[in-house]
């Protein structure tokens, strides 16, 4: 066990959606009943579906090995917890060949997790790094994160629009979003399953933006997070103060006639512009899908641009499925002329994506009510066992679609 702590605790665990360590893995993407869902799993149902594709002209040997980590997504330092043996996948992955005629990967791979024969199933629940190896030169490829619930608590949400009084237009339109739950009554035997001062946090994601998730907790200092009826067995933890920003960008790389093979591509009707007070169109809610099975189903050289004219030097990036949604040195935009470009390769399909200036992801793209989002909360509870460790007893999602003003 010390081998894999001391594996696990050297690895950069900041980045969300996931980290590529190895050039031989492409367009990595993690998600759970939908192509547009957080990856969400149950202990022994509800699979998470991990899909990418390798370039390598042997057929290598992968395996994947998954750590248990706290709600601030650092390693758990217990043998009882991270089970070096038991949190690995059993049995070799099957391959799909690439079709003929495609250069940009070799092998295309789609598994879920858990499921048979592969891995059957999690000891624990919570937070959790998937880490894919080559077995045979022992080499870590990618690594991500995703979520082991196990459905303990059914907590309830509810999205109100409010005014935030210390912002201007459009920054000062917010979402309220209140979760609650009662906790569990004591067993036949007067033994109590949960102890109400151990639901310690709820975590709240929008769409599938795992960097920026939002917190109320028994120990912040935030003025727009707080918990009512702490102490009680009946507790609602709010958070007031998100903004819901607009419906995303949309990127359809589909057509080969509009999107041809082998040349560097360019957005077909123009560069974009600003959308800071636009109207804007309904998105996936930050999903991606891929083309399969063609000729066709290979990867692009995009270049994505943005005509924007500002005297501040902050960074602007790309940000998308295609990246975790994750802005960062890698999806940071260069100025080029008159515009702004970052480069990449994607895998042929439809994709998600927005611009960040800096830490803001309003200025360019504007903050509206009527944007539809869907928020997931994850209810934690600090187990005292081993030492003490984050189990994940509850999630509950709810979309933004209905909301009505918080006095409602």
């Amino acid at each position: 066990m010390k081998n894999l702590l001391i594996m696990v605790l050297g690895i950069t665990v900041s980045a969300s959606g996931q980290d590529f360590v190895s050039s031989q893995v492409r367009g990595f993407r993690a998600y759970g009943l939908t192509e547009a869902s957080l990856p969400v799993s149950g202990l022994r149902t509800k699979p998470v579906t991990l899909e990418f594709d390798i370039v390598s002209s042997d057929l290598p040997a992968l395996q994947l090995r998954f750590v248990h980590c706290d709600r601030d997504w650092n390693p758990t330092p217990t043998s009882f917890v991270n089970d070096e043996i038991l949190n690995r996948s059993k049995s070799d992955f099957t391959a799909e060949e690439s079709p003929n005629g495609v250069r940009g990967y070799t092998f295309h791979y789609k598994m879920r997790i858990p499921g048979y024969p592969h891995f059957d199933g999690f000891q624990y629940s919570g937070n959790y790094l998937y880490q894919l190896w080559d077995r045979e030169n022992e080499e870590m490829l990618v690594q991500g994160k995703f979520f082991v619930t196990e459905d303990r608590i059914a907590p309830r949400m509810r999205i109100s629009n409010r005014q935030e009084p210390s912002a201007t237009s459009p920054y000062n339109q917010v979402h309220e979003i209140r979760v609650g739950f009662s906790v569990p009554p004591p067993d036949s035997t007067g033994a109590r399953v949960f102890d109400a001062p151990y639901f310690s946090a709820v975590d709240v994601y929008k769409n599938r933006e795992m960097d920026r998730r939002r917190r109320a907790s028994t120990d912040d200092q935030d003025p727009h997070t707080f918990i009512e009826g702490f102490g009680t067995e009946k507790l609602e933890f709010v958070i007031d103060d998100v903004q819901p920003g607009s419906e995303y960008r949309s990127l359809d790389l589909r057509n080969n006639d509009f999107y041809p093979q082998g040349r560097q591509l360019r957005p077909r009707g123009g560069a974009d512009l600003s959308r800071f007070l636009g109207k804007t169109s309904p998105d996936n809610n930050g999903g991606s899908s891929i083309v399969r099975g063609t000729i066709y189903a290979d990867y692009l050289d995009f270049q994505f641009e943005l005509l924007w004219k500002t005297e501040e030097e902050s960074p602007i990036y790309v940000v998308g499925d295609f990246n975790g949604w994750k802005s960062g040195p890698s999806s940071l935009m260069s100025l080029e002329g008159d515009r702004f470009v970052w480069k990449t390769a994607l895998r042929r399909g439809k994709y998600d994506y927005q611009y960040v200036i800096g830490e803001d992801w309003v200025i360019l793209e504007g903050n509206d009510w009527g944007t539809t989002n869907t928020y997931t909360a994850m209810l934690y509870y600090r187990d005292p066992r081993f030492g003490g460790f984050d189990r994940l007893v509850g999630a509950v999602s709810g979309t933004s679609r209905t909301a009505k003003p918080a006095s409602d």
